[in-house]
């Protein structure tokens, strides 16, 4: 047998090799359970793994012994320059060991406060830009070509804390998992050639160029690249499909609990500004741009961590005119267009799946809120002042910036206090909750989806995931499923990457739930495969309708049912794609921030006829209550001023002074 037919895989031991050579087809599942170590040949020079073995589930919660390879910290550039961008790997002599994991990228933050993974404290390098990769059984046994999941977690975080052996082997894919620069070392930008930013955006696509040449080599087939991303590592997953350097390297996405848009006429997670604050901080303050990074470079790493670590400082992908060429609501706008601008774009070309958690707001009541109203998140209360005066204008400002008409705000208040006027904790938390639901994560969702299903030639899937894990990050009165939920499930609770996380300690999952993350892992590695999650892995499962804008289909996911549902989260999607947009419109107070509207990309949203009618209901009951306000004021206007009317035959109205017209508000909590 050649070395071709074993597509490059050897035994690192002698013994092994000649059994291999004789009779591989027959026993090699004999001869990896007993030789721990198996050798890749590259291109770039030959990489050592381990061969493991993990307990998996299947549909009905029976267990069973599965063999994977994994590949461990695997350099898929040379060591980075601090604020450059990455160079290729070249090749290395000898025998690289990749048993191991390396240190991953340093990254700055309170880590009891990350939320959504609390990851515990690991060796940290700059020297980072590896990559993790996981195949199964049947990548070395039948020389497979299988489906590839490339994955993106958000940040801070490592690829350790992810550890794929369970996707992979109950997906039968092979999965990657990249390291890359994050926090400033990732993202600082001057908006000029001395530093244009996104130094961790080029990182990701390095590795995808690593992936399109050398994953074969492990299993894995180029031309089925699935992208998947989590929070901040799915806004990246979108931005990819963005830049033209992608075209061909990437054929689905997955984007859970995040995309690179937010509600329409909210500010872009983009920015072209920088965090000026920081040079003072660092003390790199400078006259010109390349004092400046001279500066930051001689800087040691100590030093720039302690100063980011006495103040609150953003670093987020920038417009640098190359990975980005402006915001990504102008992109995808012209994506309308059809020229040959956007035909280089893969974003209309790519199957997406979109992904989410029915209480992904539970993680701002337990980092921001509680802090914020002075209280434990488990004993989180808010009153409807507390709504109406403090949670509403900050969600507010934070989307939409501070120039925005405070009929927005009213009409925010509105829609999510409880205006019924009782004060029932439970209630009132739920309303903070879906508020941080919709406004950060289901309407960025769908208005993703909604351009994705008219304008691309891809297909277009959501999902809410509904089974709640309740690990010691989330709320305890919390009866849904949390930020990141969705992601434990996915990766199968493996306890090679548990136990990188702090907030799962002590945690066991049930059988259901082991049984519902073999059928989340079967749905995404089916769409992986063919861009299509249909048929769905149990017996009796319904079929998983396409996202389309007129029914906002989607499949609601827990362990007591799998349901396709239609109405996304109505009457709250309208309302922030089709109502909020139009008052914003209207009042023209947000100048500061990209504006971009539904009808700008080409359509109009379509609303069905009941979240049509909510909306109706809910503007006529406040036209009600101003016309009353304005009835008030004539009459007392009369009571006051009799001798307006005392020579007249008829009685003439004073005009009322419009800027005394109450406010739009709750009731009075007293």
């Amino acid at each position: 047998m050649s070395k071709d037919n074993i597509k490059g895989f050897k035994l690192n031991n002698n013994l092994c090799l000649i059994q291999l050579w004789i009779t591989f087809i027959v026993t090699c599942s004999i001869q990896f359970a007993s030789c721990e170590l198996i050798i890749v040949q590259t291109a770039l020079g030959n990489i050592s793994g381990s061969i493991e073995e993990v307990t998996s589930y299947d549909d009905t919660g029976n267990p069973s012994v599965m063999f994977f390879a994994q590949y461990l910290s695997i350099p898929y550039a040379e060591p980075p320059i601090r604020f450059r961008r990455p160079e290729p790997k070249t090749p290395w002599a000898g025998e690289y060991n990749g048993t191991f994991y390396r240190p991953a990228c340093y990254h700055q933050g309170d880590p009891a406060r990350v939320g959504t993974f609390h990851v515990k404290t690991a060796m940290m390098s700059e020297d980072c830009l590896t990559l993790d990769i996981y195949a199964p059984n049947s990548t070395i046994v039948n020389q497979s070509s299988l489906p590839v999941l490339v994955f993106l977690y958000s940040s801070p975080g490592y690829s350790s804390a992810f550890a794929a052996d369970v996707l992979c082997t109950v997906g039968d894919v092979v999965v990657v998992v990249i390291n890359f620069r994050q926090g400033m070392l990732g993202f600082f930008s001057l908006g000029s050639e001395a530093a244009s930013g996104n130094y961790g955006l080029f990182d990701q696509q390095m590795a995808l160029q690593w992936i399109a040449k050398y994953i074969h080599s492990f299993g894995g087939d180029p031309k089925k690249v699935t992208l998947v991303g989590h929070s901040f590592g799915a806004s990246n997953a979108i931005y990819h499909t963005l830049y033209p350097g992608n075209r061909g390297l990437i054929h689905r996405v997955v984007a859970l609990s995040g995309t690179a848009l937010l509600p329409s006429g909210g500010k872009s997670y983009v920015r072209n500004s920088i965090e000026t604050g920081v040079l003072e901080e660092i003390g790199c303050q400078r006259a010109s741009d390349a004092d400046i990074m001279s500066c930051l470079r001689g800087k040691s790493l100590t030093d720039i961590l302690n100063a980011l670590d006495k103040k609150s400082f953003t670093f987020a992908p920038s417009v640098d005119g190359t990975f980005l060429r402006s915001y990504p609501e102008v992109m995808i706008t012209d994506l309308a267009k059809d020229d040959n601008s956007t035909k280089e774009l893969e974003f209309l070309n790519v199957d997406l799946m979109l992904g989410l958690n029915n209480m992904e707001g539970g993680a701002h009541v337990a980092l921001l809120w509680a802090e914020r109203l002075n209280t434990t998140y488990n004993e989180f209360n808010v009153s409807r002042a507390d709504i109406r005066n403090i949670v509403v204008p900050i969600a507010i400002k934070r989307t939409f910036g501070s120039n925005i008409s405070q009929a927005i705000t009213q009409t925010v208040n509105f829609q999510y206090n409880d205006v019924t006027g009782t004060d029932d904790p439970q209630r009132l938390r739920q309303r903070v909750v879906d508020l941080f639901t919709d406004i950060d994560v289901a309407a960025p969702l769908v208005r993703t989806g909604n351009v994705h299903a008219l304008l691309g030639q891809g297909s277009t899937y959501l999902y809410q995931f509904s089974e709640p894990l309740n690990l010691t990050q989330a709320p305890v009165w919390l009866s849904g499923a949390n930020r990141a939920d969705d992601v434990h499930f996915l990766f199968g609770f493996s306890e090679r990457g548990l136990q990188f996380v702090n907030h799962v300690t002590g945690f066991t999952p049930t059988v259901e739930q082991r049984v519902l993350s073999t059928r989340l892992i079967k749905m995404i590695a089916k769409f992986a495969r063919t861009g299509n999650p249909n048929p769905l892995s149990a017996a009796g499962d319904p079929q998983w309708p396409e996202y389309d804008t007129t029914s906002t289909t989607y499949l609601d996911i827990s362990a007591a049912h799998v349901t396709p549902k239609h109405h996304f989260r109505e009457p709250f999607m309208t309302f922030w794609t089709s109502v909020v947009p139009e008052l914003l419109t209207a009042t023209s107070q947000n100048a500061t921030s990209p504006l971009v509207c539904p009808k700008e990309i080409g359509h109009t949203i379509k609303v069905n006829l009941v979240s049509a009618e909510n909306i109706i209901i809910a503007l006529s009951i406040v036209s009600f209550c101003l016309l009353c306000a304005c009835v008030l004021l004539v009459c007392l206007s009369v009571a006051r001023e009799p001798t307006l009317y005392s020579n007249s035959k008829y009685a003439v109205m004073k005009t009322p002074n419009l800027s005394e017209t109450p406010s739009i508000s709750g009731p009075s909590d007293s």
